[in-house]
């Protein structure tokens, strides 16, 4: 019969060769999975075909990860967007796409929300986290305008209040860049009269925000016209070079 002691000291000595075997293991056992190249295809934008949904992708260095991805508001998770297992290491991984509905099948206000991904395995986890604007209408434009020089675009709006901005950068020290807006109403008592195209002077590397609301609003859904153009002021700058430009509008 083997002693009270001769077990003791098996059960001691197990536990030191144990020890000795964790300690030999490499670090990469334990440490928590990396999450790589996080993000999504598209702003939600739920009047344009382009932005009925948004993709959201990443890659993560171990397979057999658990990954939950939620969007949250002022008042915490609107959706989870998905809970479920990665098995795949270094590749790319996409989730089901997201409508821009919340948990209850219902259109989110405007506004920019937070998204949070958790990717864990074991007792470890990883997060990454990013904004997504939600909208009726998201689009971007961008460009380089010699100077005197306009372009015009055109995009699908709502009759609703607008966001515009708008970012420019010349290498002149005075530049300006003019934004126009055409196909704008206004109402009053004597019925409806065209509006003229509205200009807004953009100063060099400045963002600027314009609502538009009643009783300047789009007068119906449809094609818009937008011109940008490169201009200067001849009696109080002097001409400037080439305009690069980047523009937002959000309704």
């Amino acid at each position: 019969m083997v002693s009270l002691r001769s077990r003791t000291s098996r059960l001691s000595m197990f536990l030191i060769v144990l020890s000795l075997a964790l300690l030999a293991l490499p670090a990469t056992a334990f440490a928590a999975p990396k999450i790589a190249k996080a993000a999504w295809s598209n702003q939600i934008a739920y009047e344009l075909k382009s932005g009925l949904s948004s993709t959201f992708t990443c890659q993560v260095d171990q397979a057999g990860c658990w990954a939950t991805l939620t969007v949250s508001g002022a008042k915490g998770v609107v959706k989870t967007v998905y809970s479920g297992p990665i098995n795949v290491a270094n590749a790319p991984v996409s989730f089901p796409a997201w409508n821009g509905l919340d948990a209850s099948g219902r259109r989110m206000s405007t506004a920019t929300y937070d998204w949070k991904l958790t990717v864990t395995k074991g007792n470890q986890a990883s997060t990454a986290t990013g904004k997504i604007a939600v909208s009726k209408i998201y689009f971007n434009l961008r460009g380089s305008l010699d100077i005197n020089k306009s372009v015009t675009e055109t995009r699908y709006m709502i009759n609703e209040a607008t966001a515009f901005y708008i970012w420019a950068r010349t290498p002149g020290p005075d530049p300006r860049l003019s934004l126009e807006i055409h196909d704008f109403v206004i109402k009053d008592a004597a019925g409806t009269k065209v509006r003229p195209p509205e200009f807004i002077t953009i100063p060099n590397g400045t963002t600027v925000r314009q609502w538009y609301s009643y009783p300047w609003i789009i007068p119906s859904r449809g094609n818009r016209e937008i011109t940008i153009a490169n201009t200067t002021r001849p009696m109080l700058f002097k001409p400037s070079g080439p305009a690069d430009y980047y523009m937002t509008v959000i309704q």
